[in-house]
């Protein structure tokens, strides 16, 4: 009986995110890496570096020397840690932000602006230098998305 009491406590956490295994890329699904050199930094007596973001939709999506992402026009929600970008499957009703700390194994979904279409954004991992700072983020997306 106890054996399966922690059988059951162990899977709960797990089907929320989405199952207790890695779930598959869906179709459409883009990997990039992003630097953490967007959106603060600058070169040239003010002139912003363009490097720090990926373009979904029509709209930046910036990774800030801080290790935040920052949407340009669009609002962002973290939805806690899943097993994956497949693992992102709905819509949080809350927690939309105007920037958000950037953090692996964490599922993001965007409004995109007025549209009221979303994307979703799953980090895979950081990027890292030889001594061992981040230097940025590899990410996996899907644009459009409708859940």
């Amino acid at each position: 009986m106890v054996l399966s009491l922690v059988f059951v406590v162990g899977c709960s956490k797990d089907d929320e995110n989405g199952g207790g295994s890695s779930v598959p890329d869906p179709e459409g699904t883009i990997t990039v890496s992003i630097a953490n050199n967007g959106k603060n930094m600058y070169i040239d007596g003010g002139n912003p570096i363009d490097a720090g973001y990926i373009t979904i939709g029509n709209d930046n999506l910036w990774m800030s020397y801080d290790n935040n992402f920052r949407p340009d026009s669009r609002l962002i929600a973290s939805i806690g840690e899943v097993n994956g970008l497949g693992a992102i499957n709905k819509i949080p009703n809350s927690g939309f932000v105007r920037q958000i700390a950037v953090e692996p194994k964490c599922g993001y979904v965007i409004s995109i602006g007025n549209s009221g279409d979303y994307a979703r954004l799953y980090v895979v991992d950081w990027i890292v230098s030889t001594y061992d700072e981040i230097i940025g983020a590899k990410v996996k997306y899907q644009y459009p998305w409708n859940p």
